[in-house]
């Protein structure tokens, strides 16, 4: 069975300074690198999204 895993972005995966932790970033990178199927979901624009999220090897648009 194949699971996608997405998260908010806004209090959940980003931290108040609206930044992904640079824990945050390996813990992602390692489980996207063994498979993971996972994505974000926010009321930001796809632009915004790509910003933030650059440093993590993730396919948002």
């Amino acid at each position: 069975m194949n699971i996608l895993y997405v998260s908010d972005l806004d209090g959940t995966l980003l931290g108040d300074n609206t930044i992904l932790s640079s824990f945050s970033k390996k813990i992602l990178d390692e489980l996207l690198h063994q498979g993971l199927q996972f994505t974000v979901a926010s009321a930001r624009s796809v632009v915004s999204m790509q910003v933030i999220l650059k440093d993590l090897n993730l396919d948002i648009g």
